[in-house]
């Protein structure tokens, strides 16, 4: 940021002090996201929307649900893995029960 003082000159019987001032850069931590979603065959959604966030390179988790009503067909996306600087969605696709 700046010097104080002579940060050149010449040795002298008068002690002399050169002082380097420096700021701190931010450090800027990049976050990612992950929606989890929980639909129906048709897309419909049959439970809540979950979204995580995270710093980039941390790890996330996402679980397929228990859904009364409703039998797990299929996990699209990772269920899974690292926040990156690219949003990601994890489904979760159910069958719904025939009616008995």
């Amino acid at each position: 940021k700046e010097v104080q003082g002579n940060k050149s000159g010449l040795f002298s019987t008068t002690p002399q002090t050169v002082t380097y001032i420096y700021t701190k850069n931010p450090i800027e931590i990049k976050t990612g996201s992950v929606t989890i979603k929980y639909v129906d065959t048709n897309g419909n959604s049959i439970s809540d929307v979950i979204t995580k966030s995270g710093n980039v390179g941390s790890s996330f988790d996402s679980e397929q649900k228990i859904i009364l009503g409703y039998t797990f067909k299929e996990v699209q996306g990772n269920k899974s893995g690292l926040f990156s600087t690219t949003p990601q969605t994890v489904t979760y696709i159910y069958t719904k029960n025939p009616i008995e």
